[in-house]
Formats: C-alpha cells, sequence, structure tokens
C-alpha cells in the first residue's frame, strides 16, 4: 500500500509575513522519504517569499560568488562551522541564526547550513533560489541527472507528485515543486524550487535507497514507481 511508504513532516518552517503555512505531521514512513527528509530535516521546509532578495541563483548556474556546490564562500566538507559563521556575512547574509549546539545556520532568506558534530565540516547546504532557475540551465551546465526519484504526495490520500534531481558529481539535490496529479510532466522549463549540497556520507545516504528512483529519460512524464 503506498500509504505504508508516505511521511510528511515539516521542520524548520520558514514564515514570512505574506505567508500562512499549514504543518501536518504523519507518522508513516517512507525509507526513501525518511532518507531525503529526515536526514536532513531542515532541508525540506517551506519556501518563504523573497521579495528583492539578493541570493538569485546562489551561483548554481552563474558561479558567482562561487562555483556550486560552493554557495556564498561555503561548501561542505571543506569549510568549517565556524569558517561558515564567519564567511557568510561577508557576503551579505546577516540575518542568519546560529545553533551551536546542533551546528546549525539558518538565516531568513531560506538558508539552511548544517555541519558534522564530530568533524565539524559543513555537511548540508539548503536553499531557496530566489531568480530564475529552470531545469533545462542545470543540465546545460552540469550535464543530465544520475538519478530521478519520482516521489508521490506526503498524504497517502493526496493526488500531488514531486520530482528531486540527483547529481553525483555534485553531490547535489534538485527538489522541483509539487504539482498536481500522478503523473510529472518534466519540461526544459520546469524551475528549480530547492538546492541541497551535501557531502559524500549525507549524500549516499539520501540516494541509497532506490524505492523512488528512475533513470532520466529526457524531457517527457514521469510516473510515480509501483511496486
Amino acid at each position: 500500500m503506498r500509504g505504508t511508504f508516505i511521511v510528511l513532516i515539516y521542520i524548520s518552517v520558514i514564515l514570512t509575513s505574506c505567508q500562512n503555512v499549514r504543518r501536518t505531521e504523519q507518522t508513516t514512513l517512507t525509507s526513501t522519504v525518511e532518507k531525503i527528509i529526515i536526514k536532513t530535516p531542515s532541508l525540506i521546509a517551506i519556501k518563504p517569499i523573497l521579495t528583492n532578495s539578493p541570493i538569485g541563483d546562489g551561483g548554481l548556474i552563474t558561479g558567482i560568488p562561487c562555483e556550486a556546490p560552493c554557495f556564498f564562500g561555503v561548501a561542505p566538507a571543506k569549510t568549517s562551522f565556524d569558517e561558515a559563521l564567519n564567511t557568510l556575512p561577508k557576503f551579505g547574509r546577516n540575518a542568519c541564526i546560529e545553533n551551536a549546539s546542533k551546528l546549525t545556520i539558518h538565516c531568513d532568506e531560506g538558508i539552511f547550513i548544517g555541519a558534522n558534530s564530530s568533524t565539524r565540516l559543513v555537511n548540508r547546504i539548503g536553499y531557496y533560489p530566489a531568480g530564475d532557475v529552470s531545469v533545462s540551465g542545470v543540465i546545460q551546465k552540469f550535464g543530465e541527472p544520475n538519478i530521478v526519484a519520482v516521489l508521490p504526495g506526503a498524504v497517502p490520500e493526496s493526488s500531488k507528485v514531486s520530482i528531486i534531481l540527483f547529481f553525483d558529481d555534485l553531490m547535489m539535490k534538485i527538489q522541483l515543486p509539487e504539482i498536481d496529479g500522478s503523473s510529472y510532466l518534466l519540461e526544459g522549463d520546469t524551475e528549480v524550487y530547492l538546492i541541497n549540497y551535501f557531502d559524500l556520507e549525507i549524500y549516499q545516504d539520501v540516494t541509497n535507497d532506490n524505492y523512488f528512483s528512475q533513470s532520466w529519460k529526457g524531457y517527457g512524464i514521469y510516473e510515480v514507481n509501483q511496486h
């Protein structure tokens, strides 16, 4: 049954004055969704309204101020937690909250950064691009994704579907908007909703379970795997 595998956990929800967000929680877990959401909890969040935000594409396509998987001077497995705290303000990311005990940084532009508790190196970055970033733009720069995960709606009775694209070379996850329906029409101009960079350990963890995974077959209609 599809309901056996689905979880809906909204953590670290970012609210703006222009949004009213309803958070729903369900205890039934999907192994794949658990790894995507539970292992990196604050990377899956409600997208804030980024009016006149200077974040742009975060460097994903433009390479400004640094090339992916670097984000405003911070890169997984290279930048320490303390270095990230000092680097972000240099690039105008000032409205951030540090949780020293959990080694996390949240910024009000929809930015999340977490670090490994043992090494204190950054191991996950997540952000919502404010500029127009399309799937075709990502593929033109980085090539085709290695994995396409087609996820059903988080609530068993819902008729929603979403797609996540994984790029092994960058250890990058690109999440596309959730839409109504049982299939997903993936087009070149489909917008990128959420961008994540990981270190090797977390990237392998979120991609190891292939229940919802498919091979890239170009633009077109993708269906949820029915096992």
